[in-house]
């Protein structure tokens, strides 16, 4: 059901904070294989925090989790220091977060058709729909508008971040997804006070993180 497809946010940052619970240590190495990748990304033991996966010796077929810099308190870490973690796979199995992008039935645009009208105006095109059911459980969705002023959900308005209240710091817990060269990637990271408006900037250390573990980057 459309629904269900459409319902893994909160269960994506779920496995990304067991993940990180389960984080590697040590030197090794382990190479991580996957459709579409140009090459594969050798990811070194001590950022590792990667779910068991089907392979054959020391190369993963699948994508691959990184830890975060974010509160490591000295562990090892990649990428930048407001990174909670990271997530690297195939391209094949992305779903795109234009509003067009969920079908009838899925819950996060049925939401924001619902309460478009009480949105908070974060910026001259940015939104953030408040999903908060009850008092432990409050999600912001941020939307990018395809253009403004407008009424009502367009088919080309993004989600380009779900966030929920960081408790016991002054700031958010973000999720988002995005497109890097050959491979999706998934992170969530720490938004400082307020709710975020602008990406690029952090959307390109994620990559760069991404690129570095490419297993021919020190050749090239």
């Amino acid at each position: 059901m459309a629904a269900d497809r459409n319902q893994f946010v909160p269960i994506k940052m779920a496995v990304f904070m067991a993940a990180m619970l389960l984080a590697g240590c040590g030197d090794s190495t382990t190479t991580y294989r996957f459709e579409g990748a140009q090459g594969d990304f050798c990811v070194p033991g001590s950022v590792d925090v990667t779910l068991p996966g089907p392979g054959s010796g020391n190369v993963v077929q699948g994508g691959f989790a990184l830890g975060g810099c974010w509160n490591r308190q000295g562990k090892a870490c990649m990428g930048p220091q407001s990174l909670l973690s990271m997530a690297v796979g195939s391209r094949k199995d992305h779903h795109g977060w234009r509003f067009a992008d969920f079908g009838p039935g899925a819950y996060i645009g049925d939401f924001a058709i619902e309460e478009e009208a009480n949105a908070m105006v974060l910026s001259a095109d940015m939104m953030a729909i408040l999903d908060a059911p009850n008092r432990d459980y409050r999600n912001w969705y941020v939307w990018r508008m395809d253009a403004t002023p407008h009424t009502g959900m367009r088919a080309d308005d993004q989600l380009m971040a779900v966030c929920s209240e960081a408790r016991g710091y002054r700031g958010y817990f973000c999720h988002r997804i995005m497109l890097g060269p050959d491979y999706e990637v998934t992170y969530s990271y720490f938004a400082r006070e307020k709710l975020p408006t602008s990406f690029d900037t952090l959307d390109a250390k994620i990559i760069s993180t991404a690129e570095a573990l490419r297993c021919n980057q020190g050749q090239q």
